[in-house]
């Protein structure tokens, strides 16, 4: 096994070959999701979803090898057919729910939370946090809790996904698209700090390497991976309290919600930089391993993770 390179790369990445997929979903896609779901109900959406999860695992072969490459790995036995099925079905299924907890229906569902006291210390407060996530599990089900509980809570997403967000709420939840931040620029940094100095929470995603991301290159799983810096960077400049959240999916209508302190602020000393950031991103790996290991199926970064530049 190769060691992690020693330094941050400020090379800007090519482009990951997970961006270079095109969406399977469409806005128009997503409005007849949404009326299915409004004139049929969640059963029988999901219902519809199970069989377009199997037309994917058919025909997405792409999707079907990277799905079955990470669990032969995560779970140390080559993954079987039916086990690549589970897999993409959680993630469509994940995907569904979040039509109904955009819509604000979070009474269709059992939220258990872990940590909660933790949101509800920093809100007593009136402290803004950043929380810092993964695609693994659902962050609808955060955002409706959170939202349930009367925090305030904004998205800071990357441009391209920004667009995507937007759409996707403008479909559901047009009221929400407007506590989306699109990140990338000196403004919305701007109000990302005005946002957190005003009390609120910013959510933002930190496992998924993008565009002309800066990355550093740590252990995840056993096996060096890229993770992109920027939401520590964004951290160190907010001086803010982190916390780790996570919404597993068990199944049914159950959601587990995790929070946990992940440091008070993020400091990056002048002396040594870099490899403090390269602590602070290896301890997110680890938690995030943590999780992944633990709800396998949860894991929706469905693309060769440790080599996110790859092409077939």
């Amino acid at each position: 096994m190769s060691e992690p390179s020693a330094e941050p790369s400020s090379k800007p990445s090519s482009k990951a070959a997970w961006l270079s997929k095109e969406e399977r979903g469409t806005v128009l896609g997503i409005r007849f999701v949404v009326w299915l779901c409004n004139l049929a109900g969640r059963t029988v959406a999901r219902a519809l979803v199970y069989v377009i999860a199997f037309y994917y695992v058919l025909f997405a072969g792409y999707g079907r090898r990277a799905s079955r490459a990470w669990l032969t790995h995560v779970l140390g036995t080559t993954a079987t057919l039916r086990q690549v099925y589970r897999h993409i079905a959680t993630f469509a299924l994940v995907t569904l729910d979040r039509v109904f907890l955009l819509q604000g229906r979070s009474e269709l569902f059992e939220l258990t939370s872990n940590g909660n006291e933790h949101l509800e210390a920093l809100s007593a407060r009136k402290q803004g946090a950043l929380l810092l996530g993964g695609h693994i599990g659902s962050f609808e089900a955060l955002r409706a809790r959170a939202g349930g509980r009367g925090f305030d809570l904004y998205i800071l997403a990357h441009a391209g996904n920004a667009k995507k967000i937007s759409q996707v709420l403008s479909a559901v939840a047009p009221e929400s698209e407007l506590r989306v931040i699109n990140a990338g620029s000196v403004s919305s940094m701007l109000r990302a700090k005005e946002v957190v100095e005003s009390g609120a929470m910013i959510a933002i995603l930190g496992d998924r390497v993008g565009l002309n991301n800066k990355t550093v290159e740590v252990t995840f799983m056993g096996r060096p991976a890229p993770f992109p810096t920027g939401p520590f960077l964004l951290a160190s400049s907010l001086r803010c309290p982190v916390l780790l959240v996570f919404g597993l999916y068990l199944g049914g209508n159950r959601y587990a919600l995790y929070c946990e302190p992940f440091a008070d602020k993020v400091t990056l000393p002048r002396g040594d930089r870099e490899g403090a950031l390269r602590e602070y991103v290896q301890a997110y790996a680890a938690r995030l391993e943590h999780f992944a290991k633990a709800h396998p199926y949860n894991w929706f970064n469905i693309y060769d993770f440790w080599n996110p530049t790859a092409s077939e």
